[in-house]
């Protein structure tokens, strides 16, 4: 599961993440199925999902944005999940550079060679 980069390779098992996502966004019963669909297929594709601690590349951006989402993971859990559109989309977005980050800059370092 793990890359020679300390990524891991594929969806990790972050159930308790996704369970979390999925109560976050109240998405349909079929949306959400879907999604955790596409997250088990995502499992085995070869993709690099960032190791918040161990990946050493940006790990200071990498520890701040797990700190704002611990609080504001609180934050939701202290108002049962019924939170506006900016925590939302914050949680969304550190998720985004948790899932995508490995693959922006790979395709960034594509572009200048």
């Amino acid at each position: 599961m793990k890359a020679a980069d300390n990524h891991f390779r594929g969806f990790p098992a972050l159930w308790n993440a996704a369970a979390f996502y999925l109560f976050l966004l109240h998405l349909p019963p079929v949306l959400s199925t879907l999604a955790v669909a596409a997250l088990i297929a995502l499992t085995f594709v070869p993709i690099h999902v960032l190791h918040p601690i161990r990946v050493v590349r940006l790990r200071w951006l990498t520890l701040w944005l797990v700190a704002a989402w611990a609080v504001l993971a609180l934050i939701v859990l202290a108002y049962d999940f019924n939170v506006g559109i900016p925590i939302i989309a914050a949680l969304c977005a550190i998720a985004a550079y948790i899932v995508g980050s490995h693959s922006a800059i790979r395709l960034i370092k594509s572009f200048k060679a």
